[in-house]
């Protein structure tokens, strides 16, 4: 092995205390510096991080960190540290990390340190590097690991082996989901126009299985109907109008509880018009929503899990576009409208741990609906060689619903192991808020089988009650495809395409929910046709995404860096990397 000139070390940003570690990370600072190894580590100086920083710099060594923006401006950064790195975000920092290292050290640590442990073990694995990596297993820490050769182990001591890696049968923890839906659709003709009907049925069972017995059960049962009576046109004026009802009725079955059982009914009524003349065409509709949401209550070994609550929300909410043709080549369009959402049970009453964001949530019996005003319009192009569209929007949400940990607290809950867990406490509150962007598109048919497709959107949100930005908003994105659509004898349908999807680099986000995410570049393709078997249409399908296997986070991803769990902003799982799907499609015929 050649020497080592410097060593990466992976530690914790908590540090508890124990003298047995507090003597371990002074021998390696001494080792490090008698061998004049220098040490690159993540930049901090709380926990573990500040502690090996110091004990270096104070013996003479040589420290490089490396910090993403986020937690400098969190004033957590090492201020004395030989050399400080900059990174825009937490991927960044663990590639510099191990770009700037002969070798990697482990010490004991939370999930952050666990996660970047495995993942330059993963690199080792698939031949990414050959650099050597120490486990420091101060009291043991690590035991649970490892057997006595090296071996991961289950918790039960079993020996994982090759073909457990590659495994699909999930072990526990896990989710078992199904879900169950049969509709009904139908148009009849009547002598003044046609009546269409929609009902349907839906069950949704979910569990989270700590063990085989499930400790989060909640059954839900939808039913749903929706009726649209057209009128003949008259004058060119073409009225509908229609009823929609829903009902839902859940059951928690469980022993964890996130939210409460619940009743929810919901009716509405609309009316819309539309009248065409000329070039231009006119549409207008106004609808009426009533829903009721009632919440069970659930006393739980003595304790009060949920209280009952009943809620009704009224609402009348009208819109109306207009649309106007230049030509044959260019139209106009606009709207302008109202909308409302009623506050949903689990927004009124949750009162739980949300395995999914990490954290503890409190809902608010006493929300208000959300209400909406918006406008857009949007002007099109279009011709043989040349198809083209800017749209713009606006729209202020009056009382927007989000949850947020505005007091900073947490609570201790204890899981299902018997072990105290800590969680963020984020409870439902309401602020104004106001979204407005553009939407824009050209595509180019140089021939009438090629396609030069582009898309671009952003959206500027605003937390208007707090004058900041509007958490969760992507930023701007754009895709370009180029398709071709050849005609091939015996096929239809049939088309490859290969296309970029660049998402742009996040500026814009509210500190207190989400970290910056990094924009991306990702490179897509995909092949299909429509084959005949006699009168059987067959659809092939070949779809490729993230051919060059980018290791990137999504802005909206609840398992990027910072929102996976809000006591560790390091820890993060990436996007879905190379995936590749091949579909088959047998349409049913039924003929006379």
């Amino acid at each position: 092995m050649n020497k080592l000139n410097s060593v990466c070390v992976y530690c914790g940003s908590n540090f508890n205390g124990d003298p047995e570690l507090r003597k371990a990370i002074k021998q390696l600072a001494d080792v490090l510096v008698k061998q004049n190894i220098k040490m690159v580590y993540g930049g901090g100086s709380v926990g573990v991080m500040g502690v090996i920083a110091d004990d270096i710099l104070q013996a003479g060594g040589t420290v490089t960190g490396v910090i993403p923006q986020f937690l400098m401006d969190k004033e957590v950064g090492h201020k004395g540290v030989t050399e400080m790195i900059i990174t825009e975000n937490m991927h960044q920092r663990k590639q510099k990390m191990a770009d700037l290292s002969d070798g990697f050290i482990i010490l004991p640590g939370g999930f952050g340190t666990l996660e970047e442990f495995f993942e330059v073990l993963t690199w080792l694995q698939l031949g990414l590097h050959n650099k050597p990596i120490g486990v420091l297993n101060v009291n043991g820490f690590y035991d649970p690991l490892f057997d006595a050769s090296g071996n991961y182990v289950r918790d039960n001591g079993t020996v994982f082996t090759q073909s457990d890696y590659k495994n699909r049968t999930l072990e526990f923890p896990r989710q078992d989901i199904r879900h169950y839906k049969i509709g009904w659709n139908s148009n009849f003709i009547l002598p003044d126009g046609q009546l269409k009907v929609d009902l349907g049925y839906q069950k949704n069972q979910r569990r989270e299985l700590d063990n085989a017995d499930p400790t989060l059960f909640f059954d839900l049962d939808t039913y749903s109907a929706d009726l649209k009576y057209y009128l003949e046109e008259s004058n060119g004026w073409q009225p509908v109008f229609g009823l929609s009802g829903d009902a839902g009725i859940s059951t928690n079955k469980g022993t964890e509880f996130l939210v409460p059982a619940y009743d929810t009914y919901g009716i509405g009524a609309f009316a819309y018009i539309k009248k065409t003349w000329d070039k231009n065409t006119f549409s207008a509709g106004l609808r009426y929503d009533y829903r009721t949401n009632s919440g069970k209550g659930l006393v739980d070994a003595g304790v009060t899990r949920f209280t009952p609550f009943t809620n009704q929300f009224s609402n009348i909410s009208g819109a109306a576009g207009y649309t106007h043709e230049f030509s044959d080549h260019v139209n106009f369009q606009t709207n302008a409208g109202t909308a409302f959402r009623a506050p949903n049970p689990a927004e009124l009453g949750s009162n739980g741990v949300h395995e999914g964001t990490f954290r503890y949530e409190v809902g608010n019996p006493n929300l208000k609906p959300e209400r909406s005003y918006q406008v857009d319009a949007t002007l099109e192009y279009d011709n043989n060689f040349i198809t083209g569209s800017l749209g713009i929007y606006e729209n202020y949400i009056h009382d927007f619903i989000y949850a947020a940990n505005k007091k900073g607290d947490n609570i201790t809950v204890i899981d299902a192991a018997g072990n105290p867990q800590l969680y963020p406490v984020y409870r439902y509150g309401q602020v104004n808020a106001n979204l407005s962007g553009f939407e824009g598109s050209l595509t180019l048919h140089p021939v009438s089988f090629i396609h030069f497709e582009n898309i671009f959107g952003y959206t500027y949100a605003q937390n208007t009650t707090l004058d900041k930005p509007l958490s969760f908003i992507p930023a701007g994105s754009l895709r370009n495809t180029l398709r071709f659509e050849p005609k091939i004898k015996k096929t239809t349908n049939s088309y490859v395409y290969v296309g970029i999807e660049n998402a742009f680099t996040q500026t814009r986000f509210d500190a207190d929910f989400e970290t910056p995410t990094s924009g991306y570049t990702l490179l897509n393709a995909g092949i299909g046709t429509t084959l005949k078997l006699k009168n059987q249409p067959l659809r092939l399908s070949i779809s490729a995404n993230n051919l060059l296997n980018k290791a990137y986070y999504d802005a909206l991803s609840r398992y990027k860096p910072g929102r996976l769990d809000q006591t560790n902003p390091t820890l993060g799982v990436y996007n879905m990397g190379r995936n590749i799907s091949f579909g088959v499609y047998i349409p049913l015929q039924i003929k006379k």
